[in-house]
């Protein structure tokens, strides 16, 4: 019995000697693998470095204009709300004349609808029911008109602003997806 746990003892030996001959081949041979491959020339990483470097100066570039077209839309953002503020104001003035001839000359049953629309304060409304302002104002014509242009200019100065707003939203969204990837 003891010779069989001796032979069975040399056959586990056998085997674990075995095994760890296999793994060093194993790694002797992937070693070899590895250190066979060429390593690249001089010239071959010069050409990589001055390729992301061209890269990095693109994408650089690209991020200085978005910054000037940022610079200049926030400038043409602050144009187009001083023009909206002018424009309100004159609405706002315009809307008060009108509103207070409107009450003095037409106290009857005409009179609530056209109260309700000039103190709305909606520019697009106004200019929806700019027939019932001129036809209601009579002599008072060049004050309606007055009225509907400056809700005209109301209007298309906060499209202007809105569109502005919007631009600058795309150019800051295009900043940071130059900003975060070689493009």
């Amino acid at each position: 019995m003891s010779r069989l746990r001796a032979s069975v003892a040399v056959l586990r030996r056998g085997r674990v000697l075995m095994a760890g001959l296999a793994v060093a081949g194993g790694l002797v041979t992937y070693g070899g693998m590895a250190g066979a491959a060429p390593q690249p020339a001089v010239s071959q990483v010069q050409a990589r470095i001055n390729q992301l470097t061209s890269q990095f100066d693109k994408v650089s570039e690209q991020l200085d204009q978005t910054g000037q077209q940022l610079a200049t839309a926030r400038s043409r953002l602050s144009q187009v709300r001083l023009r909206y503020d002018r424009a309100d104001a004159r609405f706002r003035a315009a809307r008060a004349s009108v509103a207070q001839t409107a009450a003095a000359a037409f106290e009857d049953t005409g009179a609530t609808s056209v109260a309700g629309l000039l103190t709305s304060g909606d520019p697009s409304a106004m200019l929806r029911q700019g027939s019932l302002l001129t036809e209601l104002s009579g002599s008072r014509n060049a004050q309606t008109r007055q009225l509907l242009t400056a809700a005209s200019q109301l209007a298309g100065a906060d499209q202007q602003v809105q569109r502005t707003e919007t631009g600058i939203a795309a150019l800051k969204s295009q900043r940071r997806h130059r900003g975060t990837c070689f493009c």
